[in-house]
Order: structure tokens, then C-alpha cells, then sequence
């Protein structure tokens, strides 16, 4: 079965109702019957999605309980984490090394506290890359966004997969791989 982390964007394509929610969607309803494994960072609930309406955060809590997607908690971040959020000191559990760990960072690039100090959206970056990493250390199979800039840029991807064996698809693209014939 494939395990799957979901992005933000992801999630919001399908409380907006642009194009590409029918393949969200359809993964959503993959995952209620056991064909897939959904996850999400509990990143999906901290800075910029504080920014979201009061009634788009509560659509985004009832769609993972619809669904009963867990929400997994990211490393604490001083000055950013929230206390009632579900960050743990030292991040979710990992099945990597700490050498494979460092080959992320070195792959990836630097935490963005380090990278991006200055930067207007600094709370962006650190969603993405807390998502990917924690992702990574998972072992989960398939990081799903529709973001293609900075961690998750569309560039970067195939040097991911070859060095890191991780794997970026947008929703339509992990979609069609799984509805494929040697899949199913």
C-alpha cells in the first residue's frame, strides 16, 4: 500500500473547489477504503493556515475527521510552534539514519531559519520543509503538493528520487499512477 503525505495546497484545492479537487478527492476516498495511506503535518495548522477564514480552518478540521486522516505533529520550532499544537520536541518518528538525514539537508537544503532568515514568508517555508522532512523520515512513499518552488521545486525532483528515493507528485500525477494497469 502506498503511504502518502499531503500538503496544504492540496487540501485547499478541495475547500475552494479549483481544479484538480476531483483527484484529491478521489485519493481522499482511496485512503476510507484502504488503498492508500494518507497523512498530514499538523503543519496544516499553524501560521499561514491561521490566516485562512475562521470557517476555511474548520472545513479543513472536519475534511481530515471526515476522512480520518491522521495529522502528524512536526519538530518544535521556537517562536513559531503553537503550545496547543501537536509539535514534538524532537519531531515524528523516524526510520532514517543520521546519515541519511543529513544527506536530506545537504540534498534539500539548510533548515530555512538558516537559509531564509530574512524572508517575507518564512512561516511558508517552514511548513514545506518541515512537511518534506518529517515526511522523509517517515519513510512514507509519495509527498503530494501542488506547490513547485523552493523545497518542492519541480527541478529538483528527479535529483530526490535518485539520491534520496523521495518522491514529489501532484495529486493528477500520483492519480494517474495508481489508477495505471501495472498498479491496480
Amino acid at each position: 500500500m502506498i503511504r502518502a503525505t499531503l500538503d496544504t495546497g492540496v487540501l485547499i484545492l478541495v475547500l475552494d473547489g479549483k481544479p484538480g479537487a476531483n483527484d484529491v478527492l478521489k485519493l481522499l476516498q482511496w485512503h476510507r477504503e484502504g488503498k492508500l495511506e494518507l497523512h498530514v503535518s499538523n503543519r496544516v495548522f499553524e501560521h499561514d493556515t491561521r490566516k485562512m477564514r475562521a470557517t476555511q480552518i474548520d472545513e479543513l478540521r472536519k475534511l481530515l475527521e471526515e476522512f480520518d486522516i491522521p495529522v502528524e505533529g512536526a519538530a518544535f520550532r521556537f517562536n513559531f510552534s503553537l503550545l496547543s499544537g501537536g509539535d514534538a520536541l524532537d519531531g515524528g518518528a523516524s526510520v532514517r539514519t543520521s546519515e541519511e538525514m543529513a544527506h536530506f539537508t545537504k540534498l534539500v537544503g539548510k533548515d530555512p531559519a538558516e537559509e531564509y532568515a530574512s524572508s517575507k514568508t518564512l512561516s511558508n517555508k517552514f511548513g514545506d520543509y518541515d512537511s518534506l522532512k518529517d515526511h522523509f523520515a517517515s519513510g512514507r512513499d509519495v509527498f503530494v503538493t501542488i506547490d513547485e518552488k523552493h523545497y518542492l521545486d519541480v527541478h529538483r525532483r528527479e535529483r530526490y528520487v535518485e539520491q534520496l528515493g523521495l518522491l514529489i507528485l501532484s495529486p493528477a500525477k500520483l492519480v494517474a499512477q495508481i489508477g495505471s494497469p501495472r498498479h491496480a
